[in-house]
């Protein structure tokens, strides 16, 4: 039966108790004298063997092997598509929480971006009342306060973007814009004391796009940098051109030192309400960002090295300019 299993090859013999391979129980203890094992594929892959027997010698005709191949055929085919049904009922399933989840969020999202807007507001108040009156401890205390409205507005704006792109409303208005004056406008937004943030660039570089959307996804990206940075370390913004076959690219890259991403995750890591085991997020920042990405024929890759050292790679073509 092993070797059957591991070949692939049907055995047939009516003369088993002669036989030195097969099991003393079966000859002895069951007194099998005949027997047919044919391998059993499901889809290709081998799931086991079916076994046939008789305690009469040469029990089986030639006409036995090939039904019995046949009755092995259909029990495959059958499991099979037991598979699939189960297969499919399960994404079904998965699909309509989904889709639940989504309704819900999106319109949580709504209602807090109904109440984000003049929190916003009354912060900006403070903040402009504190550098008046020159209180410096109250004025770091209100960016503490704007980075953690900035995050929730990036987490609320995810959601909805969840919306939008499954209903097709997903828009850009593309326009020349400097992608290095863009990275220089937020970096300081999410340097903290905690995390310096490096920039290392060329003067300019120019390329069509949303300056919006490309804005989102460097917040995104600077978000999880910061978030999952071993405290006192550094990150990294690296700018960069790139000649490939199909033309000039601008690459943006996102480093820091902080825990490993386990393979696992590595697969998954685009897709929506995926997230590490100490992620406080929805797991949805980097699976719209990669969707931006993608509408500007560009995408969002990652790199792990030395164990700690995580490069998050965005890049976007250069249309219709030159270095």
């Amino acid at each position: 039966m092993v070797e059957v299993y591991l070949t692939g090859q049907t055995y047939w013999t009516g003369q088993a108790q002669h036989d030195p391979q097969e099991l003393p129980g079966m000859k002895q203890d069951l007194g099998i004298k005949s027997e047919i094992l044919v391998p059993l594929n499901v889809d290709a892959e081998r799931r086991g063997v079916l076994l046939v027997s008789s305690s009469t010698s040469h029990c089986f005709t030639t006409h036995d092997l090939p039904f019995l191949e046949a009755v092995t055929h259909w029990v495959g085919v059958v499991l099979h598509r037991a598979e699939l049904v189960e297969q499919h009922t399960r994404e079904a399933t998965e699909q309509a929480k989904r889709l639940a989840a989504e309704e819900i969020l999106t319109v949580m999202a709504h209602d807090l971006h109904n109440y984000l807007t003049p929190l916003k507001g009354r912060l900006d108040l403070l903040k402009r009342r504190a550098r008046r009156e020159m209180q410096e401890t109250y004025v770091r205390e209100l960016q503490a306060v704007d980075l953690i409205v900035l995050r929730l507005n990036g987490l609320i704006s995810n959601l909805l973007d969840v919306s939008r792109l499954k209903q097709g409303l997903f828009s850009l208005q593309r326009q020349p814009i400097d992608l290095v004056e863009l990275v220089e406008d937020l970096v300081p937004i999410w340097r903290t004391s905690e995390h310096a943030i490096e920039i290392q660039a060329p003067e300019q570089l120019i390329l069509i796009a949303d300056r919006d959307r490309l804005a989102q996804v460097i917040e995104n990206l600077l978000s999880n940098a910061t978030t999952y940075a071993e405290p006192n370390t550094p990150i990294h913004v690296t700018l960069t051109q790139e000649q490939r076959m199909d033309g000039l690219w601008a690459i943006l890259t996102v480093s820091n030192r902080g825990p490993a991403i386990p393979p696992e995750q590595l697969e998954s890591m685009f897709q929506p309400f995926v997230k590490g085991a100490h992620s406080q997020g929805l797991g949805l920042g980097l699976w719209v960002s990669q969707r931006i990405a993608q509408a500007h024929q560009g995408m969002i890759t990652v790199r792990t090295e030395a164990g700690t050292m995580k490069r998050f790679i965005l890049s976007l073509p250069l249309q219709g300019f030159s270095p």
